[in-house]
């Protein structure tokens, strides 16, 4: 692998992707506990909840709820939309809050808010932050301490709880054994990852924007390396399905704007998205990622290739990968002062 990825922060934090996920499957801390709590007969609507990343893990857990059907329905709203007050709460629904930190600004306003008369249960890496004293009932996961700003652990362990909490919750046993693989087949994405960057890199030039897309879940995959390639890079970077980059995204496209695909199996729209794309001059990159594994984890599985583009287009750009500019502003609208 290109020698400038492989020492930074970010990638170290990587590295140590599937150790990361084989503990939080070990431990499962307060994972079954909540899930009593979503099968208590009053529930009647879950409402996930998360900014950035914690959102996109979320709407991956909405993604896979599509794919198996159960009377308590579930919905993945943004952290913004509650805050305002632009949501109406039921008799029947319970707030469960995705928030690594368990500090993000937004979420402690809307439990302050609807906390007396909403169940509220929380998915984070810290029990004893200001969202972990309010909350019901915890399922948390332990993080190292992240070499890097940017998310990488705490997003693929959020996403690997909600989806954990999601398969037993529904008694999905093809879920649940495809979740005991995942940190193999992560590390086989990280491979995979290592030596697609070794190859696809070679000709690339810096672009002034780029788009990623993917199938199903996969979805949540693209919104989440777009974040990363913003975030880490600061390029401009939109994530879609993969029909909506064959379409919407594509009308915008050309020689300066590089497009991503993510892999999912059985993805019906890709060559022909792809196709698309490259017929505008765009150029194409298709990450390369451990394609055994189920698409409902792609957001997992994806993640590996997303970041080490974000993290070459980064160096390229001169920017810090492992600490950005950004990083003040962000905590200044981010966190309660």
């Amino acid at each position: 692998m290109n020698s400038d990825i492989g020492t930074t922060g970010i990638w170290h934090d990587i590295t140590g992707l599937p150790n990361a996920l084989k503990s939080a499957l070990s431990k499962r801390a307060g994972w079954d506990e909540l899930v009593l709590r979503l099968r208590q007969p009053d529930v009647e609507r879950i409402i996930v909840t998360g900014n950035g990343a914690s959102h996109y893990a979320g709407l991956a857990m909405w993604l896979a709820s599509l794919r198996r059907h159960v009377t308590t329905d579930l919905a993945c709203v943004s952290s913004g939309l509650l805050a305002e007050g632009a949501f109406d709460w039921v008799a029947g629904d319970v707030l469960l809050v995705v928030s690594t930190s368990g500090e993000f600004r937004d979420l402690i306003e809307v439990v302050k808010e609807v906390g007396a008369r909403v169940p509220f249960y929380l998915v984070t890496a810290h029990r004893d932050s200001s969202l972990g004293q309010r909350a019901a009932a915890i399922a948390s996961f332990d993080l190292p301490l992240n070499r890097a700003v940017t998310h990488t652990q705490d997003f693929c362990c959020a996403t690997l709880t909600l989806l954990a909490l999601w398969a037993q919750f529904t008694q999905d046993d093809t879920l649940i054994a495809a979740i005991e693989a995942v940190p193999q087949q992560c590390e086989a994405s990280v491979r995979a990852a290592e030596a697609w960057a070794d190859k696809a890199f070679q000709e690339l030039k810096l672009p002034t924007a780029a788009i990623v897309f993917g199938h199903g879940s996969a979805w949540a995959a693209a919104m989440e390396a777009a974040l990363l390639v913003k975030e880490v890079a600061q390029i401009p970077c939109e994530g879609l399905e993969t029909r909506e980059g064959a379409t919407s995204a594509m009308t915008a496209l050309g020689p300066e704007v590089l497009v991503l695909s993510l892999p999912t199996p059985g993805d019906p729209f890709i060559e022909e998205a792809e196709a698309l794309c490259r017929s505008t001059g765009a150029p194409v990159l298709r990450a390369e990622v451990e394609t055994g594994a189920d698409g409902r984890l792609s957001p997992i599985t994806c993640f590996p290739a997303a970041a080490a583009l974000a993290i070459e287009l980064a160096l390229r750009k001169g920017c810090n990968p492992d600490k950005p500019n950004w990083v003040d502003n962000y905590y200044l609208t981010a966190r309660v002062s």
